[in-house]
């Protein structure tokens, strides 16, 4: 969200200084909200200035470059080379001079362009950031002033502009409009709050109202999701051009400018945080607003063209005929705002946040008024909303006029009350580590309007309604309040107090942190992190069949409605982004699937897994790292499982074998305990076309859970490493070109030698379809001695022998 600091100022006793806007961001990341940027709006203005054309001439080395003398205000006279097509003698013009800073980061130095040196820049709209049109340098007409500054002739004030992260105030309603975070600023900064806004405001502009009955009633039909609901007629309006200073105001936090009437809806929800529509009232059929359930399938068509088909959990404000409006989220084009537009119908209210995000996310519409609604908007700011909307009205069309009283339907806004919150100050000094006087205490929460009485050590807080939509009902709620506007960085560190003791962690958090260890430092890999919420397109897109899902009630969005049943589409889909930037890598993750219960399980079950993935876009083989990754990794778990070929006489719960993207020729499975702890398969050509993944994947999983189930069963026990050296042993065996790796493995596993220390596949090579060569390794060593040549050749022959012998032998010539 953007904030302009001038439009702060309009609640705040005084301007801020100069030391306050450089660090406004600070203060707000520190206290309030997280701050991704300040960027200085219309400040480069102050130096570009008006300069007059006086003779343009043919670059020397450019055809398509001039070069033109320009006339300052002081009469002085500089050169600029410049390619723009439209320019001419006579022409006034915006000139920069050098040293100018632009707010995209430019800052104009003197530099020869095609051998000579341009002494400035004649700008384009585009590049003042006062329009977009970038195909000429901008015409200022011959009555500007020469000399004159282009933020004093387009009287532009230069603002301050803060971008404020969305996520960092889904927690506060109140924040979502300029008065909000000017209220927060008042507590941190040396300018008071002020709200031009309050009872004396609202009883001011009510007497502007008639007496009479509002000529449009409005109607809250039960089941629906308004919390209340006000409405406005006016006449005598005029949709025309908005003034200068509202333009510049929406211009200044990202909104363009369209007519008088739209932008008084847009500038009032930035500057309060109420969102309001406003009917062409001429187009009301009927004699009054209901609110009501939407039909099933009945459909309408949004201000943005765009048509949705609803359903009855949706509500919509309409007429005696049709839908309007889908209630929080957009209005319809056929009772919009026109051109001849002259009576008027303004409705702001109040509706209940999560029905809001429901319609927005199952529509697949997000706009302005869905987010502030899906945060929990204060019901009492939607009075303040439409009347301040009628303030401006009577403000920009001066002949307009109420044609009848405030029209209002829904719940009883004054027995939405707040319940006082009562703790003691001892307590709360306990909770934020500091020591708060009484009086600091209730001064910070005086400036954020909170109602504060002491007696002795106890506090009762009265929390006002702008607060109190989101559980806002515990000491240590008011505590926080305190704490944040003081700063956490300004409290006195100190030691705990209670006695410390270390925790023997769980043994599958014991396994997760081997993991970590593990994989980074002996197989080169990168954790990753994906969301546990997948769509069922992801899932089809992976060929992954749900045999049963965890579908949310309450989604996000239809992209994540469900919690995934394997982490396998999540890492696939992980793989397919990181494929289209690097040729190859190799990524983990340790996280949770989730399935439905079933038989006695009361409730649905997690299962901690593993996942790696090693990607060749050049073809080379991955499946054989992947393998070679999980066997020592097992090992080093305190679970050695055997690598077998995969089967149906083992269960299969973290792949399946009916799975389609598994390839059918390169599959193991490594069992222990009778049990299945972990997969590996390279991912079938099919599928990878399909994602568009150029070259070779495989993947490796192993189930975290059943190796924990039988941690501490077998005690682990030291053992130094040996004093004695090792030796290693390579030959290279033939193999037939259909025979699998494994089968090769599992021979030289049956080489039982006490000497032996590790065995495996190190290399293979196939010159020709009907030649297949592997090169294995073993090593030999004893912890009681140093192995004698003799012994070492004996072990060397032992293994010849016993390949051959299992019908791998030796490659000659």
């Amino acid at each position: 969200m953007l904030v302009s600091a001038n439009w702060i100022e309009d609640f705040l006793t005084s301007p801020l200084s100069e030391t306050e806007r450089a660090n406004i961001g600070e203060k707000l990341t520190l206290h309030v909200a997280e701050v991704d940027g300040v960027k200085a709006h219309g400040e480069h203005l102050k130096n570009i200035s008006v300069v007059r054309i006086e003779k343009i001439e043919p670059h020397p080395n450019a055809d398509k470059l001039r070069l033109a003398t320009v006339q300052l205000g002081d009469g002085s006279t500089q050169k600029v080379v410049c390619g723009a097509p439209n320019i001419q003698e006579g022409m006034r013009v915006p000139y920069a001079p050098l040293g100018t800073s632009f707010p995209n980061g430019l800052v104009l130095e003197a530099k020869k362009i095609r051998g000579v040196v341009s002494e400035g820049m004649l700008c384009s709209a585009a590049e003042l950031e006062i329009g977009d049109d970038h195909s000429g340098i901008l015409d200022l007409g011959q009555d500007a002033p020469l000399g004159k500054a282009m933020h004093e002739l387009l009287e532009i004030n230069p603002d301050l502009v803060i971008d404020i992260d969305n996520k960092a105030i889904t927690h506060r309603p109140d924040l979502w409009g300029h008065r909000g975070i000017a209220r927060e600023c008042g507590a941190l900064l040396t300018p008071e709050f002020s709200d031009p806004y309050g009872p004396i405001w609202l009883a001011d502009i009510e007497k502007k109202l008639p007496t009479n009955e509002s000529p449009v009633p409005v109607r809250v039909e039960p089941d629906t999701c308004c919390i209340g609901y006000f409405g406005l007629a006016v006449d005598n309006v005029r949709v025309e051009p908005s003034p200068k200073w509202m333009q510049d105001r929406l211009a200044a936090v990202g909104l363009r400018p369209i007519n008088n009437l739209v932008d008084i809806g847009n500038y009032v929800m930035l500057e309060i945080g109420g969102p309001l529509h406003m009917f062409d009232r001429t187009k009301i059929q009927g004699s009054e607003i209901v609110i009501r359930p939407a039909k099933d399938g009945e459909s309408l068509e949004l201000l943005d063209e765009s048509t949705v088909h609803l359903s009855t959990n949706d509500t919509v404000v309409a007429d005696s005929n049709r839908a309007l409006v889908v209630a929080g989220i957009m209005g319809g084009e056929e009772s919009g705002i026109s051109d001849t537009t002259s009576q008027i119908f303004i409705e702001a209210a109040t509706w209940e946040r999560t029905a809001i995000r429901k319609t927005s996310t199952r529509l697949g519409v997000r706009t302005d008024s869905s987010q502030r609604f899906e945060k929990g908007l204060d019901p009492h700011l939607m009075k303040t909303t439409v009347l301040r909307a009628f303030e401006l009205v009577l403000q920009l069309c001066p002949g307009a006029k109420a044609v009848g009283k405030l029209a209002y339907d829904g719940e009883d806004l004054a027995s939405i009350k707040t319940s006082p919150i009562t703790c003691s100050i001892e307590k709360m000094n306990k909770l934020l580590g500091g020591e708060f006087s009484s009086a600091e205490i209730q001064k910070t929460l005086s400036k954020l309007e909170f109602g504060v009485a002491i007696d002795g050590d106890t506090l009762t807080v009265a929390v006002p309604t702008f607060r109190a939509t989101r559980e806002f009902e515990h000491p240590a709620d008011v505590a926080e309040e305190v704490g944040r506007i003081r700063g956490y960085g300004n409290l006195v560190p100190a030691p705990p107090i209670a006695p410390i003791s270390p925790i023997d962690p769980l043994p599958i958090l014991r396994l997760e942190r081997k993991v970590r260890e593990f994989l980074p430092l002996h197989g080169r890999f990168l954790e990753v992190q994906t969301y546990p919420l997948v769509g069922e397109k992801l899932l089809s897109q992976m060929l992954w069949k749900e045999t049963g899902s965890l579908v949310l009630k309450n989604p996000l969005s239809v992209e994540q409605d469900r919690m995934r049943p394997s982490l396998v589409p999540s890492l696939l889909s992980a793989i397919r982004e990181n494929a289209k930037n690097f040729d190859k890598f190799r990524i983990f993750e340790v996280a949770r699937s989730y399935h439905p219960s079933s038989g006695e399980e009361q409730y649905a079950r997690e299962s901690r897994e593993v996942i790696i993935g090693v990607y060749e876009a050049d073809g080379s083989d991955p499946f054989r790292p992947v393998i070679d990754t999980l066997e020592p990794l097992f090992e080093f778990l305190g679970a050695p499982a055997q690598c077998v070929a995969t089967s149906e006489k083992v269960p299969h719960p973290l792949l399946p074998l009916d799975w389609e993207g598994r390839h059918p020729f390169a599959t193991r499975t490594f069992t222990a305990y009778g049990k299945c702890l972990g997969e590996a398969a390279e991912i079938h050509p099919s599928l990878l076309r399909s994602l568009k993944i150029k070259g070779r994947l495989a993947i490796g999983l192993i189930n975290l859970d059943a190796i924990a189930e039988r941690s501490g069963s077998e005690k682990s026990h030291y053992q130094p490493l040996s004093r004695f050296p090792s030796s290693s042993f390579d030959c290279t065996v033939v193999m037939q070109p259909k025979d699998e790796l494994e089968s090769l493995m599992s021979a030289l596993r049956k080489f039982k030698e006490k000497e032996v220390l590790d065995r495996k596949i190190v290399t293979e090579f196939c010159p020709t379809p009907e030649e297949r060569y592997v090169t294995v390794r073993l090593h030999f060593g004893s912890s009681t001695e140093t192995l004698s040549g003799e012994r070492l050749k004996a072990l060397e022959d032992s293994v010849l022998k016993h390949l051959d012998k299992n019908g791998y032998p030796l490659k000659t010539g």
